[in-house]
């Protein structure tokens, strides 16, 4: 699959991944996902830029609404994800980030190829660093991505 879209984690980033799914469980209406997306992501931060090696690995559920006889369909849910990263930045940024998130998520399948995902996730965020001014190593953490994939 070829994804597009916006991302972010306390700031916007470029993320190049590998995207490797598994639906361990599946019936017409109701789905399980496990998502691995292993990659390098270049972090603009408010503080900084920050190359990182995302380790990120989330289960999804989901209910699926039909909207028509052929492919198009709504799937609505939730999951949870744990989206560890190396940071290897300069300073303040250097060193693991582990947000432990969950939230709801929705996917729009237009076609059997094109699909538009919207995933809102929110959890503690834990680091082996200092934010900047913030001087902590828990933080909240929030990550909102929206766009447009295509299945070859």
């Amino acid at each position: 699959a070829l994804g597009g879209g916006y991302g972010g984690l306390w700031g916007f980033g470029l993320n190049f991944a590998v995207p490797i799914r598994w639906m361990p469980w599946s019936t017409d209406k109701m789905s399980v996902l496990v998502r691995f997306d292993p990659g390098i992501t270049l972090g603009f931060w408010a503080f900084g830029v920050a190359v990182g090696i995302p380790i990120p690995v989330a289960a999804n559920f989901g209910y699926r609404i039909p909207l028509d006889s052929k492919t198009m369909a709504l799937t609505v849910g939730g999951g949870l994800e744990v989206d560890t990263a190396i940071a290897l930045g300069s300073g303040f940024a250097s060193g693991v980030v582990v947000p432990v998130l969950a939230g709801p998520a929705a996917e729009l399948r237009v076609t059997r190829n094109i699909t538009i995902p919207l995933d809102v996730k929110l959890g503690p965020t834990f680091t082996s660093f200092s934010i900047g001014p913030f001087g902590t190593l828990v933080w909240f953490g929030f990550k909102f991505l929206a766009g447009v994939t295509y299945t070859f």
